[in-house]
């Protein structure tokens, strides 16, 4: 369930991204909630909500990228800056 619940809300930010650009506001907490009324214990670990977090920022950053033209390389989640 809860992996099934990360590639479920990893598939709405991608779809506010294609609707919103880049600087799309998502928050995670907000998404895993609404998805959790219509399916219980949705994305369920630490390590599943840090995959998210994770991979909406890359998603946001190779986004920007793209649109803006930037000189800056795509990153895979291994060249991706660490939040402390």
């Amino acid at each position: 369930i809860g992996r099934t619940g990360v590639f479920i809300l990893l598939n709405h930010a991608l779809q506010k991204f294609q609707k919103e650009g880049p600087n799309a506001e998502i928050d995670v907490a907000e998404l895993v909630t609404n998805i959790r009324k219509q399916r219980p214990n949705m994305v369920q670990t630490a390590q599943q909500f840090y995959f998210i977090d994770l991979i909406i920022r890359l998603m946001r950053h190779n986004l920007q990228v793209a649109v803006h033209g930037s000189n800056e390389q795509h990153l895979k989640p291994s060249e991706f800056p660490q939040e402390s």
